[in-house]
């Protein structure tokens, strides 16, 4: 659908120039009313792929708000059925109240990913900003202070779906191994965009001392994710700062 507006844009410049260059040899009343015309179907075209993107990227944030909710928000439903069900066989009040505990925080946090999943289906919510909001709920749910830097450009950008997922998974599971290896709960990331074409990430986090870097399945799981999408995983550490880079290219606007 998008290839045949395409073409008919560039047919109808195609027509328009040679409507333009004939009008220099012949009178102009002959061929002004299939310059307007062809004017028209020109304007047209080009407010229907712009429609079609908008659409388009609506689509994209629809589904991935679908991919959190089933992923997370169900197994969150699921955990709460199965505290109250250890609640009301608990023996000891105190085990009961502690059950009833979990049981809350599970609901809140499954409060939190509805809210989250809805803040994707938002019209005026795309691409990057979409994914901040999502890691400003992990660092709440955490109890994380994440320090976020935003490069010139880096808001404009606009993600597929699949970047948008992959970016924010990546940056998920960056958080979680610092929580599980390191007695910091303070994290950095910074993104920037690179001649226009590439997207950097880099989330960067204190540790004690020089660790060995071991690949489990998240880190491996992590960098499929990033070669999917033509992009590619760096991790390093720096005396006591650990960095874990990324690495991915945009999709360059059509300007017909």
């Amino acid at each position: 659908m998008a290839a045949g507006i395409d073409c008919i844009i560039k047919l109808c410049s195609f027509f328009f120039v040679i409507i333009h260059w004939k009008q220099a040899d012949i009178k102009k009343v002959a061929y002004k009313d299939d310059y307007e015309t062809l004017y028209r179907l020109y304007r047209s075209s080009k407010r229907q792929v712009g429609d079609m993107e908008r659409v388009t990227r609506q689509e994209e944030r629809n589904q991935m708000a679908r991919e959190i909710h089933d992923s997370v928000g169900h197994r969150l439903t699921a955990l709460t059925m199965q505290l109250e069900a250890a609640r009301l066989q608990a023996k000891t009040s105190e085990s009961q109240e502690t059950f009833a505990q979990l049981k809350t925080l599970a609901q809140d946090s499954l409060a939190d990913t509805r809210n989250a999943v809805r803040t994707f289906k938002t019209e005026d919510t795309a691409g990057l900003q979409a994914v901040i909001q999502l890691i400003r709920k992990l660092e709440a749910e955490s109890q994380l202070r994440v320090a976020i830097t935003m490069k010139t450009g880096v808001l404009g950008i606009i993600l597929t779906n699949q970047q948008s997922v992959t970016l924010y998974r990546a940056i998920q599971e960056s958080l979680t191994n610092m929580m599980r290896h390191s007695s910091s709960r303070q994290a950095m990331v910074e993104f920037q965009v690179i001649a226009q074409r590439e997207l950097r990430f880099q989330i960067t986090h204190s540790v004690k001392e020089q660790i060995t870097i071991k690949e489990g399945f998240g880190l491996t799981n992590m960098r499929e994710r990033l070669a999917d999408i033509n992009g590619k995983l760096t991790i390093n550490q720096v005396k006591d700062q650990l960095h874990l880079i990324g690495q991915f290219p945009l999709e360059v606007k059509n300007s017909d």
